[in-house]
């Protein structure tokens, strides 16, 4: 079963990797960027618990531009609101931003560099150009020999790797970003391992990374691609309770996978699975 990976929140996580040493004044890049990172949080937080199909990308924009007022020209500020504009489907908007940062932000090589590599991964999903896929992966696949630690490039290369069907790898590059800081994003990280694993056929692995992310992220059933996976897997582990929810589910909300293949095969094992109880 082929399934696309919408890896949003993964952009969300970005570990800044700037060290806050003692008192800064509100408007330093440091304290600037500590501010994104409890913003971004607490709002993803609240729209989870709350089930909102939108993760609150849309508020997270609102706030983060209201910031402006204090953090406008540092640099980390364009950066992170060029993420925003990504999660948003803005690329142009984001594009702009990385192009007109000011001087100042160009200190942060890491950042800038991995928000233009994420803007490449947005960009190159939407256009469907498998060409730009080897080139990021390439890009991505030195920068994370170079920098083994770093889990947010760990993550983008499991995305990528993902997205281009090389399931294998993105297994080993997601557990990598795994083992790195905890951050926000986790749900992003073991919904795509859950992704990888059922291309794999291993359902039984795919179950522990579904409930990993069902406990970060009770609104799964929003994405298209998740609640799939989701069916795929209780099909697969026999659990007729939770696939029969979930057929329910995907005819409510998302019609446009009633004419899937992989939905109907699905749907035809699972009533032979019931005929048999």
């Amino acid at each position: 079963m082929s399934l696309k990976l919408r890896a949003r929140a993964g952009v969300l996580a970005a570990v800044a990797g700037l060290c806050l040493a003692g008192a800064v004044r509100a408007e330093t890049p440091q304290a600037c960027d500590l501010a994104y990172q409890q913003l971004s949080a607490e709002i993803v937080a609240q729209a989870r618990a709350a089930r909102a199909a939108d993760n609150g990308y849309p508020a997270l924009l609102k706030r983060w531009q209201a910031e402006g007022a204090r953090c406008k020209g540092s640099g980390i500020y364009e950066i992170r609101l060029a993420q925003v504009q990504m999660l948003n489907g803005d690329h142009a908007g984001a594009r702009a931003q990385l192009d007109a940062l000011p001087e100042g932000g160009k200190a942060y090589a890491r950042e800038q560099r991995l928000a233009r590599l994420w803007l490449t991964y947005w960009q190159t999903d939407a256009d469907k150009e498998p060409a730009r896929w080897a080139e990021l992966r390439r890009t991505l696949a030195s920068l994370t020999r170079q920098n083994p630690d770093d889990a947010e490039a760990q993550a983008l290369h499991g995305f990528a790797l993902l997205a281009s069907g090389e399931d294998r790898l993105a297994i080993q590059a997601l557990q990598a970003a795994l083992r790195g800081p905890a951050s926000s994003d986790r749900y992003d990280h073991y919904k795509a391992l859950m992704l990888a694993h059922v291309n794999l056929g291993d359902f039984a692995q795919a179950e522990t990374m579904l409930e990993q992310a069902y406990e970060l992220n009770p609104a799964l059933t929003s994405d298209p691609a998740a609640v799939m996976a989701a069916l795929a897997i209780s099909v697969k582990q026999g659990n007729t309770r939770l696939a029969g929810n979930l057929i329910v589910i995907i005819k409510a909300r998302h019609p446009q996978l009633r004419q899937l293949p992989a939905f109907q095969a699905l749907v035809a094992e699972q009533e032979a699975s019931e005929r048999k109880r």
